[in-house]
């Protein structure tokens, strides 16, 4: 891949988790239709295309970092990924 295409997925895995990273009402208001999942899948997409393209690019601590996070939501259950349960949560 082309540098620009590397800057640009390292800049959109850096929003999707900062967007993890935030209050309920702003996730929320990120996406138009919002559905809560998209906040793990816009992540999984850009994690897997860093990894697949740019993997030796990233630090251990980085590639470990990013597989943990994607392990962690890859076990939670499908009633954590409603808008209602994003708003609840006391995470």
């Amino acid at each position: 891949m082309y540098e620009a295409d590397r800057t640009w997925i390292f800049e959109r895995l850096k929003h999707s988790l900062q967007l993890l990273a935030c209050r309920a009402e702003i996730q929320l208001n990120n996406f138009r239709n919002f559905v809560a999942d998209e906040l793990a899948l816009d992540f999984e997409n850009f994690r897997d295309t860093l990894t697949g393209n740019f993997r030796t690019g990233l630090t251990a601590e980085q590639a470990s970092s990013l597989d943990s996070l994607d392990r962690s939501l890859s076990e939670l259950n499908k009633e954590a990924w409603s808008n209602g349960a994003v708003v609840n949560s006391s995470e």
